[in-house]
């Protein structure tokens, strides 16, 4: 969780200063695309429950993880606005799957302490949150938006790895 919370920030924290930087979108066009970015992510977390009932909470988590980092690179090379909008709100959607997957991973790992494993994923998660904006902050003040996305796409692999090796 730790790591794809890192991850995530190049869509929760970096899109829409990308969108309002690199695609010269107004405060106001932008707020409304954030507002927009929510209704997917709600959409995800609610299929999620679907999702995982077909394929489990794992692949499910992984599915997540790996469309959201795959958008978040491409993002940042995409030529016209209205893609990079499309990306955004496509990369939420698959992180809506993956927040909600991921709680449900979790709280099947070690069912019989379920309080303790929340308590352990909100704080990586939130950890996860914290470093990856700094670390995002420093990639875009030394190389650019595009370094940065694909940062964010290589920490994401690396959070499926982990996944893939250390959950069952």
């Amino acid at each position: 969780n730790l790591l794809a919370s890192v991850a995530i920030q190049g869509l929760y924290f970096y899109s829409y200063s990308f969108l309002n930087r690199s695609l010269h979108t107004s405060t106001e066009y932008t707020g409304i695309i954030y507002a927009i970015t929510a209704f997917f992510f709600m959409i995800g977390s609610y299929l999620s429950g679907f999702l995982v009932q077909r394929i489990g909470a794992r692949t499910s988590t992984i599915f997540g993880i790996l469309t959201f980092s795959i958008v978040t690179v491409l993002y940042h090379f995409t030529p016209t606005l209205s893609l990079t909008i499309a990306l955004i709100f496509i990369g939420n959607f698959f992180e809506g799957i993956r927040y909600s997957s991921l709680n449900i991973l979790s709280l099947r790992q070690v069912p019989d302490f379920s309080g303790s494993m929340m308590s352990l994923t909100n704080a990586a998660a939130n950890l996860g949150y914290s470093i990856g904006a700094g670390i995002g902050g420093l990639l875009l003040l030394f190389y650019g938006w595009r370094a940065m996305g694909i940062f964010y796409g290589c920490i994401g692999t690396l959070a499926i790895f982990v996944i893939l090796i250390l959950v069952k």
